[in-house]
């Protein structure tokens, strides 16, 4: 096949170079997790490419249905990004963090739209919710410029809420339902809306040892104990369930300065106490 060669028309010369500038353009927005390295180059893999997040704006056509992925599409992208993309080894978590974030958002997009609920929804949205979770935990000593939790933040609410709604509008018994319940506990430790809540489930899972135990830390969190707080959390139980301390670590920093804050008022030079012992509870959670 003969090399395509530009018209002398002016106006066809202009347009050729426009539709140039615009597909080196498309090109270079790639992102290179999408990318595969072939003879020392990356080059584009079509077999690595994931829809991206676009934010509807006025004047933007609405998608049609060409641009939806059904649920089943979903779950595998879904287990495409969580399994692959997360686990590798070569990359900077924060730029997996970056590319992981912007995909399952626009996955969450598709969901809203086509208004996907039932077993789908809850598979998709306990992945995101764990990916979200961890990844508070993974990159809190991140500079704000590189990692925002207040955003991370925002979207670990967006799922947590969504997928305990699903769970209350789907019948039947849900695997994880009581290890998310707690996690929404704990991840709004001594919260109204979140004690609030526990009150809505049904009698089997506010006697559930899991949930209850996470009710008692919150309440114990609200009323200021500390102590007993993190005696609650140190539990077997709490232990089990990995997620469940990611979801809680970023409570910690408050409890030790509470606790630093009372161990300042209780004890003062007049009393021959050692601080060393209370100290090193503090201490033991640090991290």
């Amino acid at each position: 096949m003969s090399p395509y060669n530009p018209p002398n028309d002016i106006l066809a010369l202009v347009l050729y170079r426009h539709v140039l500038q615009t597909a080196f353009t498309l090109i270079e927005d790639i992102h290179f997790l999408e990318k595969t390295l072939q003879n020392g180059r990356l080059q584009t893999d079509t077999d690595k490419m994931v829809k991206e997040y676009s934010r509807p704006a006025a004047g933007k056509r609405d998608p049609g249905p060409n641009d939806l992925r059904p649920p089943e599409v979903l779950v595998r992208t879904v287990d495409y990004l969580l399994g692959s993309i997360t686990a590798k080894k070569d990359v900077a978590w924060k730029d997996i963090y970056d590319f992981v974030f912007d995909r399952l958002r626009c996955i969450r997009q598709d969901m809203v739209i086509q208004n996907i609920g039932g077993s789908s929804a809850i598979n998709i949205l306990e992945k995101i919710a764990r990916f979200h979770i961890y990844a508070g935990y993974r990159l809190c000593t991140e500079p704000i410029a590189r990692f925002d939790p207040k955003i991370n933040n925002q979207h670990t609410q967006e799922c947590l809420k969504r997928l305990l709604y699903v769970y209350s509008v789907e019948p039947g018994n849900h695997d994880n339902r009581q290890e998310f319940e707690s996690v929404y506990l704990l991840y709004n430790l001594g919260q109204t809306d979140a004690l609030m809540h526990f009150y809505d489930l049904s009698k089997d899972l506010r006697t559930s040892s899991l949930i209850s135990l996470c009710y008692r830390t919150s309440i114990e969190y609200m009323i200021g104990n500390n102590v007993r707080c993190l005696r609650l959390l140190d539990h077997h139980l709490c232990k089990q369930y990995p997620i469940l301390l990611c979801a809680l670590h970023r409570h910690l920093s408050h409890i030790q300065r509470q606790s630093l804050q009372t161990m300042n008022t209780a004890f003062s030079s007049k009393f021959q106490i050692s601080c060393g012992e209370p100290l090193k509870v503090v201490y033991v959670y640090k991290y």
